[in-house]
């Protein structure tokens, strides 16, 4: 026993010997290599010059080398040199380069940052020269405190070269090598090239993916896994990429059951980036896709180029790092911002960004996998995995984006990143099914007859005159707005700056002499608000109060912060905007400026862009109030009507937001948000596209009187409803709780199981628009809880009672209920006419 312990003691002694010699070993070599400073200073920022200057070195190389010359002749200027050094520095993060030439030579320095145990970095140099024999020599190469020889820098990089890019072309780079001539201007060579040249650098591609292939994190995934992926993606007709994305992970979910899902995940991947990325990525593993120019190519929030991005950046990821594909995509949008490039476009990069963190997620673990499979085998939009972009800024040349962010590394850039971050980490993918992005929230609604207010005006606020590109004068348009039975109008000319009769004082004079001539007509002034930074895309109706500033007010916000066609560094966002207004509020008392987004979904292609924009403007001043339910330009006709450009149509005059029963509105709503959606506006410009105000459109909002301030206070207020065909004469909504009774716009408390009785009263007009006795066809009581949408139908069978009642009775069950109103007069050969309410909302007593 004895004798076994002391050979095990003896076994022991040598490995700890054996163990701290290694050790010992170690930290020599760490002291020797790594160094607690950077040999160069800091990164210097890459500025979109220097990358052109980068590029055209580059290109420059490539056409020496690929040409069908057999000599070659290349000169590089120190500029471009440097810029490539700053493009290296640009692409790997913790690595730092430098390059500088003179008449003796060339220093080539390196610094990476190393984190072992602290912070460290691997610095090299060497110098580059001509030596009295005529060779080239490496001279003074250090590799931290480590000398190197030349002859050991020069086999390292010969042998290095064979190996990625072959014999023949380390012939040509030894022949470069002895003819360089070195000068303060840069560098030239020349020489003639390897025989063999051009095949050697295309078999060498070969073996770099091999390479790629070996270094991708999903190195064992067989081709023929990736090509059973591609082969149901070709089944798939569809221009919408989630469609391609449920299909695949729902593939990938029923072979989890026998195989590891963060493989599947990985072919699925590599599949999109075969099918619908670059053709490089489909030779890596010689996969041959057919490409069906009859199939449409699938869009990102609209966009072809925003499902290329994602599927690179996503492929990228799997092969290497995250840092390095993220630098890729910002490299090629600073490209893009020179000159005959698309422009700078943050959205260009929210995209790369979201296709690398989604690669890195669904494939990092078995868990993750195996969730993002069960939420994509059912995904029917791609609110689950991409964020918006529509609202981020786009098209930035050169001299622009240097004007206004100066670099990647001011404040203004990273701002705007931290946002796409933000909404990238809030996306329901990464939150276990509970996307924060639009997130719940408890807004303060009115109390039950809190003011007082008892009576309707009949209002039109968004109209333009001939101060911008209305054909009207503002008396013409109070001449007939009186006619039609309005009671105030608001005139919201457009605020592009180009316009420059806007707010002018002709224009007031107009409006006074206008006021003069009605005096029962309260006529507002106003604009129409190309919110940035959307560049005219979206607008927002602006109502200031009434005061001895109003004037001023409404054109020192016009000047500051209207965005179209113009690129300063407030309008990088809404928020500067809608902060000055939060403290004009904030100055004013009383009556606060109104904000209400028009024509939401006109140049959308998906409602739900309408939803984040009210969601984030929101977010940053409750200023913004609602939206249009009905866009004006109703004498458009079908598929014109409201001026919809794209995809989503007008619903018999109303928003898709507003129109379906759990759209848009329903589900602002049910997350908590105050939003008020029944306002139908003319938008008049002209006779040929639109009716006069208050004509066939009209809003009516109760409020004391029709006065200016009186009107503002109605719309925040929210007790409004709104119709086309003026087929209603009165309307009033309740809500009872007891002794409660909560009218349009307004909430009331209740016990959990307490009875709600919901009563709707109509009288009909006398005769509708166009002299025709109207009837209530149809009215739809829309019912919004915790947990669905829903609505109850009361066919009324063409009743043409004047006056019409209806009630529905039901218990709070869940924290809140919220009740809405339609009602429809159906037409002949033409669309229905409408009236809609806004909501009254029931609250759980806490």
């Amino acid at each position: 026993m004895n004798n076994v312990k002391a050979v095990l003691l003896k076994v022991l002694v040598k490995f700890v010997k054996f163990s701290s010699g290694s050790f010992i070993i170690l930290l020599m070599g760490a002291f020797l290599l790594l160094q607690s400073s950077s040999l160069i200073e800091d990164k210097a920022q890459l500025s979109s010059e220097e990358l052109n200057q980068a590029k055209n070195a580059f290109k420059t190389l490539s056409e020496q080398l690929s040409s069908n010359s057999s000599s070659f002749n290349i000169s590089l200027t120190s500029i471009e040199l440097n810029s490539t050094a700053k493009m290296i520095n640009h692409l790997w993060p913790h690595t730092v380069a430098h390059i500088a030439t003179s008449e003796y030579g060339m220093l080539l320095s390196t610094s990476s940052r190393v984190n072992l145990l602290g912070e460290f970095y691997l610095n090299t140099r060497c110098i580059v020269t001509n030596s009295l024999t005529g060779t080239v020599e490496f001279d003074q190469c250090y590799v931290g405190s480590l000398p190197v020889n030349s002859w050991l820098v020069k086999l390292i990089m010969y042998q290095s070269l064979k190996v990625i890019v072959g014999s023949e072309f380390v012939r040509t780079f030894d022949i470069a090598l002895s003819n360089i001539v070195f000068s303060e201007a840069g560098i030239t060579t020349h020489g003639e090239k390897s025989r063999y040249l051009k095949e050697n650098i295309n078999a060498s591609l070969y073996k770099f993916k091999e390479v790629a292939k070996s270094y991708s994190q999903t190195s064992d995934i067989d081709k023929s896994l990736i090509q059973l992926y591609i082969n149901e993606l070709s089944v798939i007709n569809s221009n919408q990429f989630h469609d391609y994305l449920m299909v695949l992970f729902k593939l990938a979910a029923e072979r989890s059951i026998d195989n590891d899902p963060v493989k599947e995940n990985s072919a699925a991947i590599w599949a999109l980036g075969a099918k619908f990325g670059s053709h490089h990525f489909s030779s890596i593993w010689e996969i041959e896709i057919p490409r069906n120019a009859d199939k449409p190519f699938p869009q990102l929030r609209g966009r072809e180029d925003l499902t290329k991005h994602f599927v690179y950046s996503a492929v990228l990821q799997l092969i290497g790092d995250s840092s390095l594909s993220f630098s890729i995509g910002e490299t090629k949008e600073l490209l893009d911002s020179l000159s005959g490039g698309s422009g700078y476009s943050f959205a260009d990069l929210a995209a790369d960004i979201a296709g690398l963190q989604f690669a890195e997620f669904v494939t990092s673990n078995e868990r993750n996998a195996l969730s993002v499979q069960g939420l994509l085998s059912n995904v029917d939009n791609e609110d689950v995995f991409f964020p918006f972009v529509h609202d981020f800024p786009e098209g930035l040349n050169e001299a622009t984006f240097k004007r206004l962010l100066s670099s990647k590394y001011s404040g203004q850039y990273l701002e705007i990143r931290n946002e796409i971050s933000a909404r990238i980490d809030n996306l329901k993918l990464y939150n276990s099914g509970l996307g924060k992005d639009m997130q719940s929230l408890q807004e303060t609604w009115s109390e039950p007859n809190q003011y007082g207010l008892d009576f309707y005006h009949k209002v039109d606020t968004h109209i333009h005159t001939k101060y911008s590109d209305g054909g009207y004068t503002v008396k013409q348009i109070a001449d007939k707005a009186a006619q039609f039975g309005c009671e105030a109008v608001a005139i919201t000319d457009h605020s592009d700056l180009d316009l420059k009769r806007v707010l002018s004082i002709e224009f007031f004079e107009d409006l006074k002499y206008a006021q003069q001539s009605h005096p029962y007509l309260t006529i507002i002034p106003g604009l129409e608000w190309n919110i940035p930074p959307l560049n005219g895309r979206e607008h927002v109706t602006v109502l200031l109060p009434e005061s001895s500033y109003l004037q001023d007010n409404l054109i020192n916000f016009r000047k500051q912060f209207d965005h179209f066609n113009r690129y300063e560094a407030q309008l990088l966002s809404p928020i500067t905007g809608l902060n000055w207004l939060n403290q004009l509020s904030n100055r004013e008392n009383g009556a606060k400026p109104v904000l209400i987004y028009n024509h939401p979904n006109r140049k959308d292609f998906q409602t739900t862009e309408n939803a984040h924009d009210f969601a984030y403007w929101r977010k940053h001043s409750n200023l913004v109030v609602g939206f249009s339910g009905a866009p004006g330009h109703q004498k458009m006709k079908n598929d014109k009507n409201g001026s919809y450009e794209n995809s989503l149509k007008t619903i018999n005059g109303w928003d898709p937001s507003v129109a379906r029963t759990g759209g848009e509105w329903d589900k602002l709503l049910q997350k908590g948000y105050k939003v008020w959606a029944a306002r139908a506006a003319s938008d008049f410009h002209n006779t040929d596209m639109d009716y006069w105000p208050c004509e066939f459109s009209s809003t009516h909002v109760k409020s004391r009187s029709n006065s200016h301030n009186d009107i503002l206070t109605g719309l925040r207020r929210g007790n409004i409803w709104a119709q086309h065909g003026s087929f209603v004469k009165k309307l009033s909504f309740t809500a009872t709780v007891q002794n409660q009774v909560a009218q349009i716009g307004e909430e009331v408390v209740a016990e959990f199981g307490e009875e709600v009785l919901v009563e709707l009263n109509v009288n009909l007009a006398d005769l509708d628009w166009q002299g025709n006795e109207p009837q209530l066809n149809q009215v739809e009581l829309v019912i919004i809880t915790e947990d669905e949408i829903k609505s109850k139908t009361f066919d009324l069978n063409h009743k043409t009672d004047k006056q019409i009642k209806l009630q529905h009775r039901m218990t709070l069950a869940s924290d809140k209920l919220i009740f809405r109103w339609r009602g429809t007069n159906k037409q002949i050969g033409q669309a229905d006419y409408l009236f809609y309410t806004n909501p009254i909302k029931i609250k759980k007593r806490l």
